[in-house]
């Protein structure tokens, strides 16, 4: 009863003791020194500071799981009869009209890219048949192109022609022009390979960049972005670099983002220098043992530095 009273009187002094059985509660954990956590309040936790730490350590004790929490994670996981099918999603009112959509988009590209590669084919096709007709070769047969290809080879007209242009028989002039071929088929091959070698090495790049692009705009997305035509063409012309492209493409709104997390990170920076110069020791004045003057405003400190403090004073107090 003593012990209370006396309790009751200090908290007084302190200024606390708002009422209410919270103030009470409070009361009792600061008079035994532990916290809601179950963590010792250190004693050289000055009295203005309690209150702070012990909301800082609420702050990094875990919540109970809700009961409705813990009957999820405990329900039994989806049959395949319960999962539904890609065939099912796109069937559904939620996704049919935006696959349609995205279908209908993606044919019409396609086929956009095919006109002239089918205008081409009609041009070479006329071109074909007007070959066969001086050859005699029907062009409705199945062998069509293989029996052109061989009334071609075996026609002299173009060998002779080349054997009398460059004074040489007309079995050296067809070997002369079939060698010819051969190596301008083999440069065509290679230079194929070779494009097709730093194609590869491009996705490589670009696949290598989209990381630390997404690192850096978490709403970047490779697969969207590849369907934009400027985007493509500025990672290839710049070896890879997603983040490059992801800029130029999206400068209105990538701009005021960057802008915005700099000053946060600018004010963050501010806000822990001023904790610190706050935190540090007074040097002048202070005698062993002696309690020192508390001038922080504990209300905008973390947890650690609070730990820091009190240590800092513990030490003092002990005179080291």
């Amino acid at each position: 009863m003593l012990r209370k009273l006396l309790f009751n009187l200090q908290l007084f002094a302190d200024g606390g003791g708002d009422g209410g059985d919270g103030g009470s509660a409070d009361a009792a954990g600061e008079a035994t020194g532990v916290n809601v956590s179950g963590e010792e309040i250190p004693a050289s936790i000055p009295e203005k500071a309690k209150n702070t730490y012990k909301k800082a350590m609420e702050k990094i004790k875990p919540a109970a799981p809700e009961p409705e929490q813990l009957e999820q994670t405990t329900t039994e996981p989806k049959t395949e009869e319960e999962r539904k099918t890609y065939a099912d999603l796109i069937k559904s009112d939620e996704y049919r009209e935006e696959h349609k959509a995205y279908m209908e988009k993606t044919i019409g590209e396609r086929l956009k890219k095919y006109k002239g590669i089918e205008d081409q084919y009609g041009k070479a096709k006329e071109a074909l048949e007007i070959v066969a007709s001086k050859y005699g070769v029907n062009p409705t047969e199945e062998n069509f192109l293989d029996d052109l290809k061989e009334k071609i080879e075996a026609d002299d007209s173009y060998y002779e022609k080349y054997a009398t242009e460059h004074d040489v028989s007309t079995a050296e002039a067809r070997r002369i022009v079939t060698m010819e071929r051969k190596v301008s088929q083999l440069d065509a091959e290679k230079k194929n390979q070779e494009k097709q070698e730093l194609i590869r090495q491009q996705i490589s790049a670009i696949r290598q960049s989209a990381e630390k692009t997404k690192a850096q705009f978490p709403q970047f997305d490779l697969e969207k972005e590849m369907q934009d035509e400027r985007f493509r063409k500025l990672c290839f012309t710049n070896n890879g670099d997603t983040s490059s492209a992801y800029m130029a493409c999206h400068w209105q709104d990538v701009i005021p983002a960057t802008v915005q997390m700099a000053s946060r990170q600018v004010k963050q920076q501010t806000v822990n220098a001023i904790a610190a110069n706050k935190a540090r020791p007074i040097e002048n004045g202070i005698v062993s043992g002696a309690p020192s003057v508390v001038t922080q405003d504990f209300s905008k400190m973390n947890l650690k530095e609070l730990r820091a403090f009190a240590e800092e004073q513990r030490r003092k107090q002990n005179g080291r």
